[in-house]
């Protein structure tokens, strides 16, 4: 892909990352490491949390750099910058139990995107509620999904957001049989078929006072259990 960028363009990329590496091999551009950044001399300090956003914060840094944008200008605009809509995005708290909902419905996003929560909250008891995103992609990914939530205490499977999905494919699959998938890969964590998106919410609704945080994930309407908490 590296070769179909234009002549005297420049490419920007993840030297630790093989395939980053391994994808530049055919370009005669100039390219950029993410090494430089310790060069640049620039404070990363972003304000989402996770290891993954500081370094994409600090691929930010060096398109910044490299467009002569001064060094106080890219210091404080990552320090400004709260994240996405639905990116680790801070809800509403119920109570005392803050409320956070992301977009994530891979398993690598999950995974990741728990992962920088329990990074920054390392003895909170963690609930998620995710949201599969298709029956057939359920199917598909249903190992991944299973093994994606080691860094939370429970795990609420609401439904799965059904999208061109065939009837064979909906017969196979169900949020119940992937929460008893999450409880055989995930030892130390407990998951459970929250039989519909009102019912989960009725269950945080008597229950949010039981956890630190509640992250609500996927890429269907999860959303739309925000709603259903005020």
């Amino acid at each position: 892909m590296s070769e179909n960028v234009k002549k005297g363009g420049v490419i920007i990329i993840n030297d630790n990352d093989k395939n980053s590496v391994d994808a530049i091999k055919k370009t005669k551009n100039k390219i950029i490491e993410l090494s430089k950044i310790k060069k640049l001399g620039i404070k990363i300090e972003p304000k989402v949390v996770g290891s993954f956003n500081k370094l994409n914060a600090s691929m930010a840094a060096i398109v910044g750099d490299t467009l002569k944008i001064p060094k106080e200008k890219i210091e404080k605009s990552l320090k400004e910058f709260k994240g996405s809509w639905r990116r680790l995005e801070e809800k509403p708290s119920i109570g005392k139990t803050r409320v956070i909902d992301d977009y994530g419905h891979h398993p690598t996003e999950i995974t990741m995107t728990l992962a920088a929560i329990r990074e920054e909250n390392p003895h909170a008891k963690i609930l998620c509620v995710f949201q599969p995103h298709q029956h057939n992609r359920t199917i598909e990914l249903l190992k991944g999904f299973a093994n994606s939530f080691h860094d939370v205490d429970e795990v609420i499977v609401p439904d799965i957001y059904k999208v061109r999905d065939k009837a064979e494919d909906i017969a196979k699959i169900s949020s119940k049989i992937l929460s008893e998938e999450i409880n055989k890969a995930c030892k130390k964590q407990k998951a459970s078929d929250g039989r519909g998106l009102k019912k989960t919410a009725e269950f945080i609704l008597k229950n949010h006072a039981n956890y630190d945080i509640i992250v609500t994930m996927g890429a269907g309407d999860i959303y739309n259990i925000h709603g259903m908490l005020a």
